[in-house]
């Protein structure tokens, strides 16, 4: 489809289905109700030549009426799409020449990915109806030639749906003869799931508190196949004005029907893969959306193995479990791998595929049958098989659709397993942060006790060694050396300060020996006292039911927070708080400062936030930060633990 100006672009599943349809299409804007783009169809329907359309204000077609106005129009069709989801109406359109035509109109709406949000209208050319209803109340004899010989089916029956004369169009759509069909009732062809509508409509009609009425529905076929029509039907009076038949004018609307289903089932696909559907839920997607458009009964969705090059049936609907398990895998090699592989669609009776199929696939009893290769930038990943236990075969007219979706259907495939490989492997890269963190927590526990047990205790009998001869020889030695070791003394208490800073940095014994809520308040101090910035903590003694691998992280977390309120937000306070309700346990650390939208890009600052969530998942929790420039910032954790757990503390 080229768009206004003329560009082209690569057409989508939806280009191709509307220029091939066999209705006149036009899309228009559905905020300035300028037509973007007509199909040639319509072009032709009204005389005009390839692109004259474009651009024109979708009133310049309709033929004049008193009092209606472009604005009048875009109101009846906004509030049908409201109502139904759709707009269907009859319009006397214009031709280029000035002579009218008369349209049926269905409208929808859609998000097109160039024009924004369009109004679909699919015209079907009624005029010949139009001037057929016209003939008829003109002249009775013209009536019997015209009910005879219509391009279109007409019907007429009693009160009690008992059919008393149809025409030739009408019996060729069915598949009936005349005799046959004056034979039943509407309700012996109506199908199940549009009755109670028809029956509600007819009695309307009979009774007098309807004037007529137009219904898309489904009839059945002679073969029991269904075929969708639009009817519209009238009241015949008698020379007493009572109401005594009723007639139909009946035209087969399959094509668009199907046409329409596609179109709606490629919005499904689009939406469902957007929106994260799993491989299973778009296959079972794909395949429900190809049945009912297809108007088929049953068909299956068969996938190549990566591993062996097998041909696996991943969904199958409307067939029997001995069917699926007879052609549940075809070998690489086999021939309906290979027929599938060849990149070319199948239309043939099920029988007559001669692939030595078996028992129970001859037993299920299946007549027309599509083999569509599901093709992803040119490498063939599966079919799409649909296949009928009653249609003879699939319509000509509907293949080149149902070949068009099933691309879509595939990019819709592939679009799911790479989002599922995604997935997955971010999963695998956070199971194996949350390795490398445990792993990171026990070396930091492993040298905080070396640092305790060895160079703590030699530093401690350093300092008891100078202590004695501070005691015993001190006061006799001369000034200097007395001097001298007094700055000793003096130096091996600063550096115990700074290994004990080490030891609490790496691994604070607190946390060990008496949980999370005193590990918290301890940094607060401390950090408070280092840096100069009040820290403010709160919260209750003790939490209970958190893992101590959930504890550790909390802690880190809450330090982390705690040096980005220092190095990066300017902030005077900070305030952590700890709190449990039921099983949920919740920290927040919020901060006075200048919040992240004026604080500077810092890759650091970066990474910290990235750790704490990753973090917060590991914990099994969830992160998120709340900030207000200029008003500080939130960091607020929420992990899961248990409700009937002990306090996190060592005299459990």
């Amino acid at each position: 489809m080229a768009g206004p100006k003329g560009r082209n672009r690569t057409p989508s599943c939806t280009d191709e289905v509307i220029r091939n349809m066999a209705e006149g299409v036009i899309l228009f804007s559905a905020k300035v109700g300028t037509i973007v783009h007509a199909n040639e169809r319509f072009e032709r329907m009204l005389g005009y030549g390839r692109g004259e359309l474009n651009g024109l204000p979708a009133y310049k077609i309709n033929y004049g009426y008193d009092g209606i106005t472009p604005e009048k129009v875009a109101e009846m069709i906004s509030r049908r799409l409201r109502e139904s989801g759709e707009a269907a109406y009859e319009v006397r359109n214009v031709r280029k020449d000035g002579t009218p035509i008369w349209c049926y109109v269905q409208t929808s709406g859609l998000k097109h990915p160039e024009y924004g949000d369009i109004w679909v209208a699919v015209h079907l050319d009624i005029t010949a109806r139009k001037r057929a209803e016209e003939d008829l109340r003109k002249s009775e004899g013209l009536f019997r030639t015209l009910f005879r010989r219509a391009p279109l089916g007409i019907a007429t029956a009693g009160t009690d749906g008992r059919f008393l004369d149809v025409n030739e169009e009408f019996c060729r759509m069915l598949g009936y003869s005349r005799p046959e069909l004056l034979e039943l009732r509407v309700q012996d062809i109506t199908h199940s799931d549009d009755m109670e509508r028809t029956m509600r409509l007819s009695s309307g009609l009979f009774a007098g508190t309807s004037s007529g009425y137009s219904i898309e529905k489904r009839y059945l076929k002679k073969d029991g196949t269904p075929v969708w029509v639009s009817v519209t039907t009238a009241p015949i009076f008698d020379d007493e004005g009572r109401i005594v038949r009723g007639m139909g004018f009946i035209q087969d609307i399959s094509a668009r029907r199907v046409t329409q289903d596609l179109l709606r089932a490629e919005r499904d696909l689009v939406l469902s893969v957007n929106a994260g559907a799993t491989v299973d839920q778009t296959l079972d997607l794909c395949l429900e959306a190809a049945i009912r458009a297809s108007g088929m009964d049953c068909g299956g969705l068969y996938l190549f193995d990566e591993s062996d090059g097998s041909l696996v049936l991943r969904r199958s609907k409307g067939v029997s479990a001995r069917f699926v398990e007879a052609g549940s895998r075809y070998p690489s090699g086999s021939p309906r791998s290979r027929l599938v592989r060849s990149g070319r669609p199948v239309y043939t009776r099920y029988r007559q595929i001669g692939l030595g199929l078996s028992r129970d696939q001859i037993g299920e009893g299946l007549e027309a049958l599509a083999v569509i290769p599901l093709i992803f930038q040119g490498r063939v990943i599966g079919c799409l098989n649909l296949a009928s236990h009653v249609r003879k075969e699939v319509p000509a007219e509907l293949r080149t659709a149902l070949e068009s979706a099933a691309a879509q259907i595939a990019v819709a495939i592939e679009r799911a397993k790479a989002q599922e490989d995604l997935v997955e492997s971010t999963g695998r890269l956070r199971a194996l942060a949350g390795r490398l963190a445990r792993a990171q927590e026990a070396e930091r526990r492993r040298l905080a006790r070396e640092l305790h047990d060895d160079i703590g205790q030699a530093l401690t009998a350093l300092g008891m060694s100078l202590e004695s001869v501070n005691c015993q020889w001190l006061e006799k030695c001369p000034h200097e050396p007395r001097r001298r070791i007094r700055e000793a003394a003096s130096q091996l208490g600063s550096i115990t300060e700074q290994i004990r800073g080490v030891i609490a940095g790496l691994y604070p014994p607190v946390l060990d020996d008496y949980g999370l809520a005193d590990a918290l308040r301890w940094y607060g101090r401390e950090y408070s006292a280092r840096t100069g910035t009040k820290i403010i903590v709160r919260g209750p003694v003790a939490v209970r039911g958190l893992s101590k691998d959930a504890e550790t992280g909390l802690f880190r977390i809450a330090q982390e927070a705690l040096a980005n309120v220092v190095k990066h937000s300017g902030a005077s306070a900070a305030r952590v708080t700890l709190s449990q309700k039921g099983s949920r346990v919740r920290l927040t650390v919020r901060d006075n400062g200048t919040g992240l939208a004026a604080a500077p890009a810092n890759n650091k600052a970066h990474w910290g936030m990235l750790s704490m969530r990753e973090r917060a998942a590991d914990a099994g929790g969830t992160l998120r930060i709340e900030s207000v420039p200029g008003q500080g910032t939130s960091i607020i954790v929420v992990v899961e633990g248990g409700k009937n757990g002990h306090p996190n503390n060592p005299g459990r």
